[in-house]
């Protein structure tokens, strides 16, 4: 039965035809039909009639919700003017980055960890117990700044009156560009922060001081040389060219240029605000607290900061007794979290123990796939290699398998004897050991192992753009 649409409800003995022509047929025929009628009640023609008109109500709703085309989004016609002036609002603070330059921690088993190394504008966090080699990697990851960047100023914090400056050198830090604060300057976190907005602000006056140095020595060379032109025609050519290379010298200075800055606090449980901080852990992580709130607010693209933590057991605790000594504080504010952890010792054939090996697991990172591990020999004669670290990552990832796990049941096993692992490569597997970092560089070189491991991750470990997993 169709449903009319107008608000008043028919008659009951007068009900509509199904169609408009089915009233009456063709003239040829001389027949017509008789009108329905209903022998229902008035109550049962008017909950059929309210019944049919709520269908159709709600089959022209799908019928438009299917035929929905959604609009177009407002394309805007100069977006450059927006920008302008939003700049102009916020100071051209909108589009400056706050995340620098990436820099390798001097061993690329870790860096496969933290998808890269670790980057300027963040804070990043290595915690572990005694030995682990906490320390170690910080002072590796300076030496590696110090490297890529020639401006790059290291300040560290020593709390714990642990820096040598020998040993520091012998790491590869430039102590020309290095700072060692003792502890009794930094007693609290408190004038901590005081100290490293006294040491930035004396940075940033140096450089500008220096930048302005030079700057007026250009300026005078050049006046000199206008004015030998002037008597010697000879000289045009020359002053031709001087002034090319002077407008480029200028165009490479800006206003206000800083170096890039470490600042590497070494520990975080050295320092005390008061005497009973030693036993409340709680006015421990409440102070650290409002130190990073503040320090994270002067992070830019040319700073950052690392952090070395203690881990502790809690006596009497369920589950997992391990804790840090500032509690969870840190973990709010840090870009990576790197767990180190001392696995072995080292030892010739004398039963001398040479070295450790140290292991590092990936607890936080903002910058690709967390829970990365890998371990690593560290002679104390020599450090680590750069290429060592690598096959035990592809053997987390499940690249490679290690051939003679068995051997390794001996503790003074390693240093004699190293683990083997087997990785497919094209033509075949070879086997691969990080007894000879040459060996393994020339291997890495002619297998592409670099590249199969970054294919692997970027296949099955990488966020796209939309927020899901390839």
């Amino acid at each position: 039965m169709a449903a009319r649409k107008s608000q008043k409800l028919p008659e009951p003995d007068s009900v509509p035809p199904l169609h408009a022509n089915e009233g009456q047929q063709d003239a040829a025929g001389d027949t017509k039909v008789e009108n329905l009628t209903v022998a229902s009640s008035n109550e049962e023609n008017v909950a059929t009639e309210a019944h049919a008109v709520k269908n159709e109500d709600a089959l022209q709703s799908v019928q438009r919700l299917a035929a929905y085309v959604p609009p177009k989004p407002k394309v805007v016609a100069k977006p450059n003017k927006m920008l302008g002036a939003l700049r102009k609002a916020c100071g051209d603070a909108i589009t400056q980055p706050t995340r620098g330059v990436l820099v390798s921690t001097g061993v690329i088993g870790v860096d496969m960890c933290l998808a890269g190394g670790l980057n300027f504008g963040s804070a990043h966090e290595f915690f572990g117990f005694s030995k682990s080699g906490k320390t170690y990697l910080m002072q590796r990851t300076v030496a590696c700044a110090q490297a890529l960047l020639h401006d790059c100023i290291a300040v560290f914090f020593d709390r714990e009156n642990a820096y040598d400056p020998q040993v520091l050198a012998g790491v590869g830090i430039d102590l020309d560009r290095t700072i060692i604060v003792p502890a009794k300057e930094i007693p609290t976190p408190t004038v901590l922060w005081d100290v490293c907005v006294n040491i930035m602000e004396k940075i940033d006056t140096l450089y500008s001081s220096e930048e302005a140095d030079a700057v007026q020595a250009e300026k005078q060379r050049m006046k000199e040389l206008r004015a030998a032109a002037k008597t010697d025609p000879t000289m045009a050519a020359q002053l031709e060219a001087e002034k090319k290379a002077t407008k480029e010298f200028f165009g490479r200075r800006i206003t206000k240029r800083s170096p890039h800055v470490i600042m590497c606090i070494d520990s975080i449980p050295a320092f005390a605000e008061k005497e009973d901080m030693v036993e409340d852990q709680g006015r421990r992580a409440k102070c650290w607290h409002a130190f990073l709130r503040r320090f994270t607010g002067m992070l830019e693209a040319k700073l950052m900061l690392l952090m070395s933590n203690h881990i502790i057991y809690k006596p009497g605790a369920y589950g997992n007794p391990e804790a840090k000594t500032s509690g969870t504080a840190i973990d709010y504010y840090r870009d990576c979290g790197v767990k180190c952890m001392s696995l072995h010792s080292i030892y010739d054939k004398n039963d001398v123990v040479i070295g450790n090996v140290l292991g590092v697991e990936v607890d936080k990172s903002r910058r690709g796939a967390q829970g990365g591990h890998c371990f690593f020999p560290v002679y104390y004669s020599g450090g680590a290699s750069y290429y060592s670290g690598l096959l035990s990552y592809m053997e987390y990832l499940g690249i490679a398998k290690q051939a003679n796990p068995s051997t390794f049941k001996d503790k003074k096993a390693y240093g004699r004897v190293w683990p083997t692992y087997t990785v497919e490569v094209p033509g075949g597997s070879i086997k691969l050991s990080e007894e000879d970092p040459e060996k393994l560089r020339d291997a890495i070189e002619k297998y592409g192992l670099i590249q199969k491991v970054q294919d692997f991750v970027d296949r099955h470990l990488s966020m796209v753009a939309s927020g899901g997993q390839e």
